[in-house]
């Protein structure tokens, strides 16, 4: 257990808490001290094999083979993403994580997209334990009692003992879950707080006497910023494994004593943390990334490589399939067009809305933009573009919805900009304001050159949804319990038949979508201000957004470029900011404010 840490620290600046990075001089190990290395991995999505830009499976297991006191553990959102996984439900990732090695395992939100229940399947199959310390089945109490275990739907608490050193594990799953994965596939579960489950955790494995506390979690570094919150309210743990923001923390962050390590995302990373144990006592924890050129040191294990290919070559003459052609490249989601996607009309939006409204014949089509998951490109298409675009294998559903459903409907979807639920739309247009208040933001809903009104509850119509959001995903809770008319296929079989029956080469942005800001925009300060030492920072993305401005982010630069008004910002000085996805990037009050001529 912690014990004594590192001497010095080096504070970033410009993020929100203070953070130490790991990248410190912890003092020297003496001698009979022991080292366990924690190999991770987090959000890989289904990229397990290698590619030009993922690491794969195959080189993960060598890089932990070659590790002495190695322990290999993933933080989640893996076994579901590409075809390469979503074609059987998980099963091949569960396989291809058992030949590898892995120890420990957290699922993300998006290993519950199959539901809970297949979930519980994969866990059958795996060699390795399932972690989710804070999930319960619904008839248990809110908080965690004396009898905590019971109603546990995976594990809660490992103990693994490595060259006379004990660590022990927890899990922590996204307490928000429910809104971020189909909400039917875990009815009957409640996720618990992970900070006051985390706590319990502790105290735990601390009467258990363990030497080591790791927590692996699915929580994330922006956002709500759970994994930070954990780390600041449980100062015992050790360190934490994290996933869900895909950050690249290349020398890991500290919360206070806590390390919080992460590997970026989609298989480009390797993350290593060195623990070293003396006597029971916690010397020093480190963290550092592995990437996809330094993999090449390492040999790929030949098991692991003649799985993959098996797999794939039985996935090849199905997914390989030409099923359509494309004329044009319609992008989807990246971290380069993501803040379109979910912000604005986009030509593959408009593409998939259209393919549902027709194939269901019905009135209107709403696609959530987190359903979107790549691109198409020019050429022919194969089954499984069709299907790494369209990931979930959702299902079309019909609703009878009224005028006023409507508005309420497209309220929530535009209620915050650059989250999944961004409504593309087919069959109606519409017109918002992304500076008013949430709830506020739809000026105007137009059918067939007609007005709708907001409070006409008479006027209906057929909309073709997902079986998402029919009930409730995203937060579309409007849609929960409206008259179901009829059911179809999956979207990628629409997808797939529409555009072999029509000419897609004229898609583009027509105007469906339109954010006409109001003249008086949001003050600085309504924009999720955060204070360090008593200065104000704010979230560049957000801030940026709010004032109708695109943000890019260059991952090979590291440079952030805002566009507003036909008019470039870039923001390289790494004193203004946390280097990092937009999503963390945080600029002091002024800075922000000069920024935007505010």
């Amino acid at each position: 257990m912690k014990r004594v840490r590192f001497v010095t620290a080096v504070f970033v600046a410009a993020i929100f808490v203070v953070f130490v990075t790991s990248a410190v001089f912890a003092a020297e190990a003496p001698e009979g001290s022991t080292t366990i290395t924690i190999v991770h991995t987090n959000d890989m999505h289904g990229r397990l094999f290698q590619s030009s830009s993922a690491i794969g499976l195959d080189t993960v297991a060598a890089i932990r083979e070659a590790t002495p006191n190695s322990i290999l553990v993933d933080a989640g959102d893996t076994i579901h993403g590409l075809p390469f996984v979503t074609f059987n439900q998980g099963v091949n990732a569960i396989r291809l994580m058992n030949a590898a090695g892995y120890n420990f395992f957290t699922a993300g939100n998006h290993d519950f997209n199959f539901g809970a229940a297949r979930l519980v399947e994969l866990e059958g199959y795996a060699e390795f334990e399932f972690l989710a310390t804070n999930l319960r089945r619904e008839l248990e109490p809110s908080i965690i009692t004396s009898e905590w275990t019971a109603g546990s739907v995976f594990g809660n608490l490992a103990i693994k003992e490595i060259d006379g050193v004990t660590v022990g594990f927890f899990g922590l799953v996204y307490p928000n879950t429910p809104s971020v994965t189909g909400p039917a596939g875990v009815v009957g579960l409640r996720f618990l707080n992970p900070v006051e489950t985390a706590r319990i955790a502790v105290e735990m494995l601390q009467a258990a006497d363990v030497d080591v506390i790791v927590a692996i979690s699915h929580l994330g570094l922006d956002g709500d910023g759970w994994a930070m919150e954990v780390a600041r309210e449980n100062p015992a743990i050790d360190v934490i494994i994290d996933g869900h923001s895909h950050s690249v923390l290349e020398a890991g962050y500290r919360v206070n004593d806590v390390l919080i390590a992460q590997a970026g995302g989609h298989g480009a990373f390797v993350g290593m943390v060195e623990i070293v144990v003396y006597e029971g006592e916690v010397l020093s924890t480190t963290a550092s990334l592995i990437d996809r050129a330094a993999s090449e040191a390492f040999t790929p294990v030949a098991e692991v490589t003649v799985l993959i290919e098996e797999m794939q070559d039985a996935l090849g003459e199905v997914l390989n399939e030409v099923v359509a052609y494309s004329p044009i490249t319609l992008f989807g989601d990246d971290p380069e067009h993501r803040p379109a996607l979910r912000s604005s009309e986009v030509p593959i939006g408009n593409l998939i809305a259209d393919a549902k409204r027709w194939a269901m014949d019905a009135d209107l089509a709403i696609v959530n933009s987190g359903g979107i998951r790549y691109h198409i490109h020019a050429g022919d298409v194969t089954k499984g573009d069709i299907i790494t675009v369209l990931a979930f294998f959702n299902y079309a559903v019909v609703v009878e919805i009224t005028a006023a459903q409507l508005w309420e409907a497209m309220e929530i979807g535009v209620s915050a900009l650059g989250h999944g639920r961004f409504p593309q739309v087919s069959g109606f247009s519409y017109v918002f304001d992304s500076n008013a208040d949430a709830g506020n933001r739809i000026t105007s809903i137009t059918v067939n050159g007609t007005n709708l009104n907001r409070n006409d509850t008479t006027t209906t119509f057929s909309l073709v949804i997902n079986d998402f959001t029919a009930v409730g995903g995203d937060d579309f809770t409007t849609f929960v319990g409206l008259p179901v008319l009829r059911e179809g296929g999956t979207i990628d079989e629409l997808l797939i038949e529409y555009m072999a029956t029509f000419d897609i080469s004229n898609t583009r942005i027509e105007g469906r979508i339109i954010n006409a800001p109001a003249e008086e925009t949001r003050p600085l300060d309504e924009i999720n201000r955060r204070y360090v030492n008593g200065v104000p920072f704010v979230p560049i993305r957000a801030t940026a957004e709010a004032y109708g401005a695109i943000v890019q982010w260059d991952e090979t630069t590291r440079i952030v470029t805002i566009i507003l008004n036909n008019n470039t910002i870039t923001i390289d000085d790494p004193n203004q900011f946390l280097d990092g996805e937009i999503s963390r990037v945080f600029v002091t009050y002024e800075y922000a404010a000069e920024l935007f001529n505010r």
